[in-house]
């Protein structure tokens, strides 16, 4: 396993999702010093984004958002670990017990939304 600073990770891209967030921006600047090329994604680059050149403005939640991030990794050499963090909420405050099963269904259909047997862009791969 690579840790901070050993060089493991050397010449390899490394994409994360939600790349600006809590999360997302300790994993990235965790993969740095491990020699990964990290790029981060998300809707907006803070002004204090440590590697700007890496950064890929979009909105995973749009097939046009899907498009950029996969053009511009394309267009790096492509990609070889994805560390996905990305998620979001609409759900009341209050923890679990105000959330009822509309808003769980909701928040799996938003953070989760592939089902296995019916893969959303099933019909455009059969084209």
């Amino acid at each position: 396993m690579a840790t901070a600073g050993s060089g493991e990770l050397g010449g390899r891209r490394a994409l994360v999702t939600g790349g600006t967030g809590a999360t997302g921006a300790v994993i990235a600047r965790r993969l740095r010093p491990a020699r990964a090329t990290a790029w981060t994604v998300a809707r907006s680059m803070p002004g204090d984004n440590p590697d700007p050149e890496h950064f890929i403005g979009a909105d995973l939640s749009t097939v046009e958002g899907a498009s950029t991030v996969a053009g511009q990794l394309s267009r790096a050499g492509g990609l070889a670990i994805l560390v996905h963090v990305l998620g979001g909420s609409n759900t009341p405050a209050g923890g679990f017990a105000a959330i009822d099963d509309q808003h769980w269904d909701a928040e799996l259909r938003r953070n989760a939304p592939f089902d296995p047997h019916h893969p959303p862009h099933e019909e455009r791969l059969r084209r």
